[in-house]
């Protein structure tokens, strides 16, 4: 264990933020299969996303015969993603001194990735090395995928290339080592709003305002989970509009968050000279508030002579009232009940807020469970907005889907599920069938037929991507030991 602690440590250690790559994560693992004499190949993910590093790679590392015969499934596949997000706010992790020091803390390892992916794919290594010399009668795949923060891109692919063509699939996932067998599918949406930027001189609206709102992270997929930091700045902007400042939006801004909550939101504003310094004590008085302190900072600057373009009115009004859209929309969704799931019913998450000289951008995704599939819940949705298009007639409103990340509604009597149960007990655990709301890599396979489950050390509720995210070593010694009794099950 001390062997594992070692790598553990300097695994989570190591960046894999997916905009610059994961070259050294794979290079990390790539000496620990050569070590173990596991035979091991990389497959370059090729991809179009915008401001992202090219240098990403999937790693398959394969025990047995690893020649793949697409026409018939065979082998056991185990799969987790290698990246991390990248934390906006490193000042909110306590418990170690930043988020890429990852240290052992009441017997718990703390860091970026502790409970995400990373360290789920080191167990796995270190079950599978156990029957490097042993003659397996199916072979085993060990497989770490980029992109898990670019949509599931390394997974996509992986599945689409039939790099690997198993008979059984087990994705790392914080599930406190149950076995998973259903978990929601995520439906991302995108709505936006066209117009023609309206030009003012500076001897109007001649002071600018740059506000950035602070939350706080967390897996977006729980309700009622961290600080949501755009729906944080709306309120603020609402609040001061409510209290008689007259502003025009120039442009918001959001990093680029999939599976969190987004914890960092910023806009920017222009106040008339007369209002400029009411407003700056409106500020200092709303910041002292005991639960707004530290959530907000402004910067201030002036226009001088020149024009801006600010959007309009119009807009600027839809904008505001988009946060009330989602919530009336979340409301209706919380009357229909999933059962097994927490929360039990679909929940919308609000992505991104962001603005160009000609357009508003709104992005936000919807956690959904049905026997139908995820077209089902994507048409309602798809409904309401199109309702509300028709009480804006004036706006050129355009919503469409950029992608699913799908569910899995696996059957817990099916044989994987008899033999990860056996291996449980086999380790001194009760077996746990479960359902989770967080979605993983898992509905890609899933949808192709493949036998799936969803298995790993770690909680998500209020610990993924959650400052100072951890896991316990019991649960990390303890997956080693289930995945080796799985190998056993399976591939012996």
């Amino acid at each position: 264990m001390n062997r594992f602690l070692r790598d553990a440590i300097e695994l989570l250690r190591i960046r894999s933020y997916p905009e610059y790559g994961n070259e050294e994560v794979v290079s990390f693992f790539e000496k620990l299969f050569q070590e173990r004499g596991i035979f091991f190949e990389t497959q370059k993910v090729f991809h179009s996303e915008e401001n992202i590093s090219k240098r990403q790679f999937n790693l398959k590392g394969c025990i047995g015969d690893s020649l793949v015969d697409r026409s018939t499934r065979k082998g056991l596949l185990f799969l987790s993603h290698l990246d991390t997000y990248e934390p906006v706010l490193p000042k909110q992790w306590t418990e170690i001194e930043a988020p890429l020091k990852g240290e052992i803390k009441n017997n718990h390892l703390v860091g970026l990735g502790a409970s995400s992916g990373k360290l789920d794919f080191l167990c796995k290594l270190y079950a599978a090395q156990k029957f490097r010399e042993q003659k397996l009668k199916i072979p085993l795949y060990l497989v770490g995928v980029c992109g898990r923060e670019l949509r599931d891109l390394g997974a996509q692919y992986l599945v689409e290339s039939l790099a690997v063509n198993p008979q059984w699939v087990v994705v790392g996932a914080p599930t406190q080592l149950e076995l998973v067998h259903r978990q929601k599918s995520m439906i991302r949406f995108e709505m936006k709003v066209d117009f023609h930027s309206v030009v003012k001189d500076s001897r109007g609206y001649n002071r600018q305002v740059r506000v950035t709102s602070f939350g706080k992270s967390g897996a977006h997929s729980f309700s009622n989970q961290g600080e949501n930091a755009i729906e944080q700045l709306f309120s603020f902007l609402e609040k001061a509009e409510n209290s008689g400042f007259e502003f025009q939006l120039k442009e918001m801004k959001t990093p680029y968050y999939d599976r969190q909550i987004p914890d960092r939101a910023d806009a920017e504003l222009y106040l008339t000279s007369h209002q400029f310094e009411d407003f700056k004590r409106f500020f200092r008085e709303f910041d002292s508030l005991p639960e707004m302190k530290g959530k907000f900072e402004l910067e201030f600057g002036g226009l001088g002579d020149l024009g801006i373009q600010f959007i309009p009115e119009q807009v600027k009004e839809f904008t505001f009232e988009f946060r009330k859209y989602l919530s009336n929309l979340q409301k209706q969704l919380e009357r229909e009940k999933i059962s097994g799931f927490d929360p039990d019913f679909s929940t919308l998450s609000f992505q991104s807020a962001d603005t160009d000289a000609y357009q508003v951008k709104f992005g936000f995704h919807l956690h959904s469970f049905s026997k139908d599939g995820p077209q089902v819940d994507k048409k309602k949705v798809i409904d309401f907005f199109e309702s509300l298009k028709k009480s804006h007639p004036n706006l050129n409103i355009q919503i469409n889907v950029p992608s699913i990340s799908p569910q899995i509604d696996e059957n817990p009597e099916d044989d994987l599920y008899q033999i990860a149960s056996e291996s449980l007990e086999a380790i001194g655990l009760v077996p746990t069938v479960s359902s989770l709301s967080y979605t993983t890599e898992a509905g890609f396979f899933a949808e192709k037929g493949f036998s799936t489950l969803v298995f790993g050390p770690g909680e998500a509720k209020g610990n993924l991507y959650a400052p100072d995210e951890k896991v316990t070593l019991h649960e990390l010694q303890k997956a080693v030991h289930f995945y080796q009794e799985l190998i056993e099950g399976i591939c012996l």
